[in-house]
């Protein structure tokens, strides 16, 4: 007995002894972590420099963390380190081009020809034999393009062989005319942000369609929808597999649900909503100040429709990144980094005029295209 004693003792020291470690490591990486998230930066350094790509008139992206440029002539995809991923040439006069993870779906705005890329390139083109009016792709690689013919809209989905997975018909006399529309991620869900007239008014109806088992069940395929009397919602989006975003010029609605989406949370602001972005887990409303403490007010929500921050922006934003921990906001000439916790992290110039900020890492290292170079830098 004594012997399984002493045994007994001896793993259970060890039991403990790895608990301690573990609890150790576990309150170092804490406190990393809180220091890199209050890190305070003042100036940056150079890494590395590559070549300009694309042209003056081209439009560049964040594609999975990597850059995505764009023009009538083509669209091209590059590495962090400048190293072309992909490229697709085509002439367009007015490009609509989405991104979702590895996927890419381009086409000419009334052109009929769509094209569906992936990570290596060209999956598919698509011939439409309809005027294209918008596109939208999923994380998965499905596409949604919207046609029109006539008076009829058409939002037709297209699997990565090309082929028709749906197509749902309507006009501006019966459900009215698709504003916004999105796919989920796991392909199942689409909502539709339908304009339509109400009692000699404009309205919109958010509708939610399940191409599952679920919505077979269902007329249409139609599982729920929700009017909005006298409100525009022009965003529609599906931020992740089971959560919903729609905002319109006053109000925020937050969906959730796998397969019938239900009304979360309704938020509704005192001020017009000016701009939205978002990633997969929050959302930033920009509005023009009234705090008298810079241009515009953003405030960053949860996608439970919890308010997690609200600052100010003094500067003309080009664009605004939101990421889990702090929002990156820049112009041409100024670069400003915000954390959740409301620590201005950085705020200065670059070396140039500044077209598209692309982080490589989550605190310090990003990709800076500018009008005539492209450069990785790091903050100090």
């Amino acid at each position: 007995m004594e012997y399984k004693d002493k045994i007994f003792k001896h793993n259970l020291r060890k039991t403990y002894r790895f608990i301690l470690i573990v609890v150790l490591l576990l309150a170092v990486a804490l406190f990393i972590k809180l220091q890199l998230d209050n890190q305070v930066y003042t100036r940056y350094e150079t890494t590395g420099r590559m070549d300009k790509v694309g042209s003056e008139s081209s439009k560049f992206e964040n594609y999975n963390g990597n850059l995505l440029c764009y023009s009538m002539d083509g669209i091209f995809a590059y590495d962090k380190n400048g190293s072309q991923l992909w490229n697709q040439t085509f002439q367009m006069q007015n490009a609509l081009v989405k991104t979702a993870g590895d996927y890419v779906v381009a086409a000419d705005y009334q052109g009929s020809v769509v094209y569906l890329i992936g990570k290596s390139g060209l999956i598919q083109t698509i011939e439409t034999h309809l005027p294209v009016l918008g596109v939208d792709v999923s994380a998965q690689g499905i596409a949604v393009v919207q046609l029109q013919e006539d008076d009829k809209i058409y939002l037709r989905m297209y699997g990565k062989d090309g082929s028709i997975i749906t197509t749902y018909r309507t006009t501006m006399r019966n459900f009215g005319y698709p504003l916004s529309y999105c796919i989920s991620p796991d392909n199942i869900k689409m909502g539709v942000s339908f304009l339509k007239p109400v009692s000699g008014k404009i309205g919109t109806s958010l509708a939610f369609y399940n191409f599952g088992g679920v919505g077979q069940n269902e007329t249409d395929n139609l599982v729920s929808a929700y009017e909005c009397d006298e409100e525009i919602v022009p965003l529609f989006v599906y931020p992740s597999e089971d959560q919903a975003l729609a905002v319109g010029s006053k109000k925020v609605r937050l969906f959730s649900g796998k397969q019938k989406p239900t009304l979360d949370k309704e938020i509704e602001t005192q001020q017009k909503i000016d701009a939205v972005f978002y990633n997969r887990n929050y959302f930033v409303l920009v509005m023009d100040s009234q705090m008298g403490a810079g241009k515009y007010e953003l405030h960053v929500y949860d996608m439970k429709g919890n308010e997690k921050l609200t600052t100010n922006i003094d500067f003309e934003y080009t664009d605004i990144v939101v990421e889990d921990n702090r929002l990156l906001a820049y112009n041409q000439n100024r670069f400003e980094i915000v954390g959740y916790n409301g620590t201005v992290r950085f705020n200065g110039e670059l070396g140039g005029s500044i077209r598209r900020i692309i982080p490589i890492d989550a605190y310090s290292r990003f990709l800076v295209v500018y009008e005539d170079k492209m450069e990785r830098i790091r903050l100090r």
